[in-house]
This record gives structure tokens, sequence and C-alpha cells, in this order.
């Protein structure tokens, strides 16, 4: 069974290389959040809400925009 690659945001990515380096439990623990929460938002599972994004903007420095697909980064210059 071969796996396919994920296509990730750049937030995504960015919390991807910060939890291969520091650790999901460590950003969890940085953040208040649980490692699963983590390990999902750093797969590509699901992405954080709203809130947990501006606490990753915070605490972490990643770009709440960054969470954005180009998709629905498309669709923001559409209508703006």
């Amino acid at each position: 069974m071969g796996s396919a690659a994920v296509k990730r945001t750049p937030a995504q990515q960015k919390l991807k290389e910060l939890a291969d380096k520091e650790g999901q439990q460590s950003l969890a623990d940085t953040l208040g959040c649980t490692q699963q929460s983590v390990s999902k938002w750093a797969a590509g599972i699901i992405r954080p809400s709203p809130f947990w994004r501006k606490v990753i903007a915070r605490k972490l420095k990643i770009a709440e925009r960054g969470w954005l697909t180009e998709e629905e980064l498309a669709l923001l210059g559409a209508a703006a």
C-alpha cells in the first residue's frame, strides 16, 4: 500500500517541522492543547479552529493566513 504525498499548507508544513524538531508533546504543552491535536494539525488530517490558529500565531509565530489552501487564498483574492 503506497502513501500519497500530502499537500500541506505553509502553516501545516511549519508546524510539522517544529513538531519533528521539538516533539509534538512539547508543542502541545506550549500551546495548551493535546498532543493528538498537534499530531492531526501537523499531518494535515484537520486544521485548527480559528481560536487555535490565533494561539498558534501568537505562541509559535505561524501566520493565521498560512492555514488557508491555495484555493481558499484564490477565492479571497477574487473577493478583494
